[in-house]
């Protein structure tokens, strides 16, 4: 479903990006306004993946002032998208892509999204405090 654009919204430029990973490349989406430099916001997403309605989660946010990374995090076996159906992929299905992770793999590719993110012009680091928060 697409919503409406937010009041104010910001002009964004978005495209797909590889990003290097001590465990290979990961593929991933980058969308930021089109002026300035933004805080950074990572998104990791459930268990089905890099789909459409991340894409368009990370927009809203851009669209809001932020430069958004959404990144697949079962880039090891698949690329996006991971989930033939999206969201009404069977999870026995995708079970095993999440099973293939585990808190290394996380650390591993955290460090390397977040210095993918500090590397971008669009990506404000004067005040980088980390505030992680969960949905």
């Amino acid at each position: 479903m697409m919503l409406p654009r937010a009041a104010n919204a910001a002009d964004v430029q978005d495209r797909d990006v590889t990003i290097m990973t001590p465990d290979g490349e990961c593929d991933a989406y980058f969308v930021a306004p089109t002026t300035g430099k933004h805080a950074a916001v990572l998104i990791w997403p459930d268990i089905f993946g890099l789909r459409p309605a991340f894409r368009q989660m990370a927009k809203r946010l851009a669209e809001s002032g932020y430069s958004v990374l959404v990144v697949n995090p079962f880039y090891r076996t698949k690329q996006a998208p991971t989930a033939a159906d999206g969201a009404n992929t069977s999870i026995a299905d995708v079970r095993p892509l999440a099973q293939s992770l585990n808190a290394t793999t996380h650390t591993i590719d955290a460090k390397a999204f977040i210095a993918w993110l500090d590397a971008q012009r669009q990506v404000d680091t004067t005040n980088a405090t980390p505030r992680p928060r969960t949905c």
